[in-house]
């Protein structure tokens, strides 16, 4: 995949650890954690050295994975358990916001082994063949370059993706087909739009893994 992603759910977690903090300690340092850029001080402090603190984002539409990530209240602290109850995690929520979401599948030609020209002419051949019927997937595993077979991106929001791409994409609606250029990369694209955007709720968390 060429098109940069920022992690959304990035549990870090690793049975292998052999180091964990009581609850105690570690729901004493999340009540002072008030903002996410406090996250990386106490990272760096040498009595949190070896601590598993993280940032975690996760958005409304996982709220059947997330439940607890996604429906509580701002400044809440509450506890996951993984790996058969061998991790606990203590998570609390720093923020919560609406955003917009966007779906698509993506053809990508990579420019650095392509030029331009050639890139061009065949997005309009692509485009002439789906106008003309051909299934889109079964076009993406004719033309991409890259190692997605489908070419589909899950939902994304403003950031998640470079500038460019973003703004071809977000005003875009469902069916609609087009290309969409990063020049400063050599990442071109043919782009069908699969869903209409959607709003839903993007919560930042910090969440810190305690006891083995």
């Amino acid at each position: 995949m060429k098109i940069k992603f920022l992690l959304i759910i990035a549990f870090f977690l690793t049975a292998t650890l052999g180091f964990g903090q009581n609850q105690k300690e570690a729901t004493k340092v999340l009540k002072k954690i008030k903002k996410i850029e406090q996250v990386e001080k106490y990272k760096k402090k040498k009595k949190h050295s070896d601590w598993k603190i993280q940032q975690v984002k996760t958005m409304g539409i996982d709220s059947v994975k997330y439940p607890k990530a996604v429906n509580s209240e701002i400044g809440e602290i509450f506890t996951n358990s993984y790996d058969n109850g061998k991790i606990s995690v203590l998570f609390k929520v720093l923020s919560r916001k609406n955003v917009e979401l966007s779906k698509v599948q993506y053809i990508f030609f990579d420019g650095s082994k392509m030029n331009k020209s050639e890139i061009d002419s065949t997005r309009t051949v692509i485009l002439n063949k789906y106008t003309k019927g051909t299934d889109f997937t079964t076009l993406v595993k004719e033309y991409t370059m890259d190692g997605n077979p489908t070419g589909d991106l899950p939902w994304f929001h403003e950031g998640m993706m470079v500038k460019e791409f973003e703004e071809a994409v977000m005003p875009r609606q469902k069916g609609e087909i087009f290309t969409s250029d990063v020049d400063s990369r050599k990442w071109y694209y043919v782009v069908l739009k699969t869903h209409d955007n959607i709003i839903t709720s993007l919560t930042e968390l910090v969440g810190i893994q305690y006891g083995m």
